[in-house]
């Protein structure tokens, strides 16, 4: 296996920014220049330490690379997301503690997960079910208290 050249090379994250809050799904996007190798985006939440693989980044002519990456389903996480370009054969889901030896890595980026919110429109609906099934009941104990 080959070493990586570490002249002249580089690699970054370009969205989401340092600070951001992301959804569960987020565009992972960034550059790289210098490599002839594969890049793999890494995600850590804080939760459990791990560096988790996610999809394999499609790559343009230019060096601008995206993938979809997701976070933790633990609600306001603090997440680290990093690029690597690397020899090691990793695939979407591995879990590393530490990047591998040859690995070139980007700056880490910390994000937040988004908490979820109901919209207006859920809530108004949550609302006229509860409605529903209070006169249901009332009309049920009506009926069964009234013989």
């Amino acid at each position: 296996m080959a070493g990586l050249k570490r002249e002249k090379a580089y690699i970054a994250i370009t969205n989401p920014s340092d600070g951001q809050v992301v959804r569960r799904e987020c565009a992972i996007e960034g550059f790289v220049s210098g490599l002839k190798t594969k890049v793999r985006v890494l995600t850590r939440p804080s939760s459990d330490g791990l560096w988790y693989v996610q999809n394999i980044p499609i790559i343009n002519t230019e060096g601008r690379w995206q993938t979809l990456g997701y976070f933790d389903v633990k609600l306001g996480g603090i997440h680290e997301i990093a690029a690597i370009a690397t020899n090691k054969p990793l695939k979407a889901g591995d879990k590393l503690k530490t990047f591998p030896e040859d690995a070139i890595a980007s700056d880490v980026v910390s994000v937040t997960r988004k908490q979820m919110t109901l919209s207006r429109e859920i809530m108004g609906i949550i609302g006229i079910i509860l409605t529903i099934l209070g006169i249901i009941i009332t009309i049920i104990l009506t009926l069964l208290w009234g013989r």
